[in-house]
């Protein structure tokens, strides 16, 4: 097990290979999500973040986009997902740290976060159901 990864600041643009490989092995494949959810059309106006191994290959991803809900603007941190071969080894609660430190940096009004299948140790509260693999 190597635990040795990068977690980068990307956009859709920069970085869409990627994101897209791993969303679709994640969610598509592995969740059965329908394409019609999983590209709802919001990235190319996000903010991601891509988790690199120590060769540089893409293991993981989050989104994160940035609303507006009762004139407040709030950020939605969403599409987590880390494969397979690298879950249960603090990678997705890592990237969830990086995302959550990166909207606190921003000052919003509010974080709404989406309900993950973490691990106990991250505490958070699900507002609806989504998909996500850590």
């Amino acid at each position: 097990m190597n635990n040795t990864f990068t977690i980068t600041q990307t956009t859709w643009q920069e970085s869409q290979q990627a994101l897209s490989m791993l969303r679709t092995t994640v969610f598509m494949d592995e969740q059965h999500v329908s394409a019609e959810d999983e590209w709802d059309g919001k990235d190319e106006h996000a903010l991601h973040f891509l988790v690199s191994d120590s060769k540089g290959q893409a293991i993981g991803c989050a989104r994160i986009l940035i609303e507006t809900h009762n004139a407040k603007s709030c950020f939605h941190i969403g599409r987590v997902a880390i494969l397979k071969a690298h879950r249960n080894q603090g990678i997705g609660h890592q990237l969830m740290q990086t995302t959550i430190a990166w909207c606190q940096q921003q000052h919003p009004d509010h974080l709404r976060l989406h309900p993950l299948p973490l691990p106990d140790r991250c505490f958070y509260i699900p507002e609806h159901h989504h998909h996500a693999r850590l």
